[in-house]
């Protein structure tokens, strides 16, 4: 039994958590011996940010990878399971496993920034406009996801959706 499971937010997961969490409660409620087994075997969820599935690293890579293979492996062709499966587990293992991204560095996201969130499927001059109140920092020491203040209250973000809006010009 896993000891923690890392997961984006979708609904039905969120949901999950909560009735494992309501079904814990349960248990604990029914005694010592049950009380016990459930402290010792328990299970935590931690979420990644809503709408980052990069944050799932590894395994949505593996996800995003193992579909592609299948529509390559089958195309239209009528094959078991066991052949298709069978033929994406040895190209996914025969690729490199630490692929490393070189980007320009970046200022940290900071207090009081002003922002406009990145919404999917919407254009950008109706992005909403916001105030980076709190960042948190990844274990490189930069900025990973941002809570904005925004005329409809404050939501959690990767800093990725969100576009820096320039408050002083250089040279002037």
């Amino acid at each position: 039994m896993p000891s923690k499971i890392f997961s984006d937010n979708a609904t039905n997961f969120v949901g999950a958590d909560r009735k494992l969490r309501e079904l814990k409660e349960a248990f604990l409620a029914m005694g010592p011996k049950l009380k016990r087994f459930a402290a010792d075997e328990g299970c935590s969820f931690t979420f990644i940010p809503p709408r980052a599935p990069h944050f799932g690293g590894l395994w949505e890579a593996a996800v995003k990878s193992t579909k592609q293979h299948i529509v390559r492996v089958i195309g239209n062709a009528l094959l078991t399971a066991a052949t298709v499966l069978a033929t994406m587990v040895q190209s996914l293992a025969d690729r490199p496993s630490g692929k490393q991204q070189v980007a320009a560095p970046k200022r940290n996201m900071q207090l009081n920034d002003l922002v406009l969130v990145h919404e999917d499927n919407v254009p950008p001059q109706q992005w909403v406009l916001g105030r980076v109140v709190a960042t948190v920092e990844g274990q490189d020491g930069k900025g990973r996801v941002a809570d904005v203040a925004t005329k409809a209250g404050t939501i959690k973000r990767p800093i990725h959706k969100l576009a820096l809006l320039p408050l002083e010009i250089e040279g002037i």
